[in-house]
């Protein structure tokens, strides 16, 4: 169900010990909704909220890999402004 080292990395920030199954399932199904054109905004979008708070937590706990998650948040949201961007050009047909 998850690797001991995440478990562990979750109960010493402090997160009850269901809180990593929940944060796994919202990567995957973000990641699957990427790989989907019509829906990669709303991967992008479910996963900017989960690196937003990997970003929290690694501020709050001081730790180095806030940058990375400051990154990928801003792919994350180059991904977002593209897919909306060509979702909203579309030209509906009659």
């Amino acid at each position: 169900m998850g690797s001991s080292n995440w478990i562990a990395r979750f109960n010493r920030w402090g997160y009850p010990h269901h809180f990593y199954p929940g944060v796994g399932a919202a990567e995957l199904a973000g990641a699957v909704l990427l790989l989907i054109p019509k829906s990669a905004k709303f991967g992008a979008l479910l996963l900017s909220v989960v690196m937003i708070g990997a970003a929290g937590t690694h501020l709050l706990h001081h730790e180095p890999q806030v940058m990375t998650t400051l990154v990928l948040l801003a792919l994350l949201g180059t991904v977002f402004y593209l897919r909306f961007e060509a979702s909203s050009e579309r030209v509906p047909t009659e």
